[in-house]
């Protein structure tokens, strides 16, 4: 039945994505798919090229400068800042103006002619976040800790021993992140992740909102049944089953969120799992 239901709301966004502007077919020279964008060249950038593409807002956060608009094919990210209208996650978007850049765009106008499902997302595995940047995916794990100190709700997943920092932008915006806490889940977004050559270097995914978090299995103890200690009592107790859930109300060191090189600050009454 899911199967079903995925391949229906495939269709309708192929359906939705593929015609071309309302009485005003693509002419020659018109870039008019986002690949066409991604691919080209200073070159051919310098003649500045028209721009005719396509899309369903996937992400957008003008407080980030966030825009991310996704067709049959691939995501690209645009300033939202360089538009006037300012579109909602699930728009269908036409984007017009010349090339200067693959993301560039001179006299930018972005127009919204719909609205549709959002498109289904690569799932990918939390070690595999070098795959596929800027790309629509979804990644699973379990939900370690959270924090607001950067005025987006931060979620710090794990899964096969990878970490990844999940930043929930859009709207609604929400700092409760307990309800998700030592559970499971399935979140859909846009792979940010920082690599260092080849190399994975750190996990991130920004989120278009709460109800991409799906939770596959739920928290084994509430988080709000767990004691207060402090750091001092931590240091002087002998390991045990206690240390496998712990509840602390000051400013914290997370070890395991490599994301970050500053110490993260964590607000009284934040919750961590260790």
């Amino acid at each position: 039945m899911r199967r079903l239901e995925n391949v229906v709301c495939i269709l309708g966004f192929w359906l939705a994505t593929a015609g071309g502007a309302p009485g005003q077919p693509a002419t020659a020279g018109e870039l008019v798919t986002l690949h066409e964008l991604k691919v080209l060249t200073p070159e051919e950038a310098a003649a500045g090229p028209p721009v005719r593409v396509r899309g369903v807002v996937v992400l957008h956060d003008a407080g980030w400068h966030q825009l991310y608009v996704r067709d049959q094919r691939e995501t690209l990210y645009f300033n939202a800042d360089d538009f006037a209208v300012q579109p909602n996650k699930g728009d269908l978007v036409e984007i017009t103006g010349r090339a200067r850049g693959t993301n560039v765009l001179e006299n930018p106008k972005l127009a919204i002619v719909g609205q549709t499902p959002l498109p289904a997302a690569r799932p990918l595995e939390l070690p595999d976040l070098g795959l596929d940047h800027g790309e629509w995916v979804e990644v699973r794990g379990r939900v370690l800790s959270g924090e607001s100190s950067r005025g987006r709700l931060a979620l710090l997943l794990n899964d096969k021993g990878q970490n990844c920092l999940v930043y929930l932008l859009g709207s609604p915006a929400t700092n409760d992140f307990k309800q998700w806490l030592d559970c499971r889940v399935q979140v859909r977004g846009i792979n940010a992740s920082h690599m260092a050559g080849d190399r994975l270097e750190s996990g991130l995914l920004f989120a278009p909102g709460p109800d991409e978090i799906k939770i596959l299995e739920p928290a084994g103890v509430k988080a709000s049944q767990i004691p207060v200690v402090s750091i001092g009592s931590l240091l002087n107790r002998e390991l045990g089953s206690w240390t496998n859930q712990w509840r602390i109300s000051t400013a914290w060191w997370s070890r395991i969120n490599r994301a970050s090189p500053s110490p993260s600050k964590t607000p009284p009454g934040s919750f961590a799992r260790a």
